[in-house]
């Protein structure tokens, strides 16, 4: 009268179609019913941000021309890494259909400040960027 049916299940070991989003289908949509939408979909991750800082308190190598000098410098550093692949889609019925593809190659920006400050109390204050 009653059967038991057994089943197995296949775990992937590669990830099929990396997307990351909130919303319907896991896309983020600005708008969306059943004839119209407007979504962005996007791989992880876009941008990743963190900082870091130095601290030195030293001194100089004395010269003929110049003496030792005791100094302390200070350096902030804040930057990131950004790439992307981000695909958004839009769709009214009837009206208009547009797929639009960005390709973000990946890169990395920061910003930092630094501060010297010598053992006769002189201040010498610096900022700047790079971009990798």
């Amino acid at each position: 009268m009653f059967s038991t049916a057994e089943a197995a299940f296949e775990a992937e070991d590669v990830r099929l179609s990396p997307v990351v989003g909130i919303g319907v289908s896991d896309e983020l949509c600005v708008f969306y019913n059943e004839n119209d939408r407007w979504c962005f979909n996007m791989t992880p991750p876009v941008i990743d941000l963190g900082w870091k800082w130095y601290q030195t308190w030293d001194t100089t190598t004395a010269t003929d021309d110049k003496p030792e000098i005791k100094y302390y410098q200070w350096e902030y550093w804040l930057g990131g890494n950004a790439q992307g692949y981000v695909v958004t889609d839009l769709y009214v019925q009837n009206l208009i259909s547009i797929e639009f593809i960005c390709n973000l190659a990946k890169f990395a920006s920061n910003v930092f400040l630094s501060v010297t400050i010598t053992g006769d109390y002189k201040a010498c204050m610096g900022i700047g960027y790079d971009v990798e």
